[in-house]
């Protein structure tokens, strides 16, 4: 215990301060933009309506996004539909996107360096305004960071922790994430290796699995309204 304090002391001191700063007077100000209020109006609407599928807006059903973050706007909107709750999700995701690039950098370099990449995505303007706003973008990050480091992870088994997180990336906010997709597999022919081709592979699958029963469900429900929609 002593050994862990002692490691990520300074992480732990980050997180305290950028939490409160965070959190302080989060719900002063109604949701006031268009995504604070179009997400808070889907979370609103799937639970009033029971309809957890697709998001809808005014009880018109909107295709232009899988509903992960509607499901998981709703967990803490079951403790008060308050602007301080439905902003909340966002603070946790951003404190769990800092800790990430602080434990990566850590361990593929130094605590100086991670020490540094944390502070230095604290002074990304819209990082720290979109923490504070009802958003897809930071979890949508956190995820595609969170692939990316289980795709670099030493661990054999790593491109389960890829697939896993890729799969939630695209179900936050939709096949934007094959750019990502698109630049891993261009990095296998750096120095290639049959081994890691088998391995993207096993994580394209892995993906797969996470979302293809939403996006095959809802285009038997839809047809090709949800194609023109949706890409």
């Amino acid at each position: 215990m002593k050994k862990t304090f002692k490691t990520y002391w300074p992480l732990l001191l980050v997180l305290a301060v950028v939490g409160f700063l965070f959190t302080f007077r989060l719900g002063r100000d109604l949701l006031w933009d268009w995504d604070e209020c179009i997400y808070g109006q889907y979370a609103k609407e799937m639970l009033n309506s029971r309809h957890f599928f697709t998001n809808i807006w005014n009880g018109y059903i909107d295709l232009q996004k899988p509903p992960l973050y509607s499901w998981l706007l709703n967990i803490p909107a079951l403790f008060g539909r308050t602007e301080l709750n439905l902003r909340f999700l966002n603070v946790i995701g951003s404190l769990a996107l800092i800790s990430s690039v602080y434990v990566f950098s850590q361990q593929y370099f130094s605590r100086k360096v991670a020490i540094l990449s944390s502070l230095i995505l604290l002074t990304g303007e819209v990082f720290v305004i979109y923490t504070m706003k009802i958003n897809t973008d930071i979890l949508y990050s956190l995820f595609i960071f969170l692939g990316a480091c289980g795709w670099l992870s030493s661990k054999k088994r790593g491109f389960w922790i890829a697939g896993l997180f890729f799969g939630l990336a695209i179900m936050v906010k939709g096949l934007g994430v094959t750019q990502f997709l698109g630049a891993l597999f261009i990095s296998l022919f750096i120095n290639f290796r049959k081994e890691q081709l088998l391995n993207f592979l096993k994580l394209c699958f892995i993906t797969g699995l996470i979302i293809l029963p939403w996006h095959v469900s809802t285009y038997v429900t839809y047809g090709n309204h949800f194609l023109k929609v949706y890409i």
